[in-house]
């Protein structure tokens, strides 16, 4: 309902099976449809009160005024460590065996 501003139908799961519950609920329930599409028009109406243009224009102001942060110290092999992170990525993706391979660490 947030993402929607009170208009929405908030659900947890991403199950297709759910979400066709959901919607045939929404949908053979006059009452609640009529609810649901009166709060998504309130939404728009707030929506459409605010002044998006002089929103951008102080949120720009803000940042323009924010001191500029120091340059990004780089390691010269950042890539070298780029391009082994990915190719651990891509064993973990498609050879989830090979992080079985050695004994689990105790937790305790």
């Amino acid at each position: 309902p947030a993402t929607m501003d009170g208009g929405g139908v908030l659900y947890d799961r991403k199950d297709p099976r759910h979400i066709a519950s959901i919607i045939n609920a929404v949908l053979s329930d006059s009452a609640l449809e009529d609810d649901i599409l009166r709060a998504q028009d309130a939404a728009l109406a707030r929506r459409r009160a605010q002044d998006f243009p002089a929103t951008l224009l102080r949120l720009i102001d803000q940042v323009r005024a924010t001191p500029r942060l120091p340059d990004w110290k780089v390691d010269p092999d950042f890539w070298h460590q780029f391009e082994r992170a990915e190719a651990l990525e891509e064993l973990k993706q498609y050879r989830p065996a090979a992080y079985e391979a050695l004994p689990r660490a105790d937790r305790s």
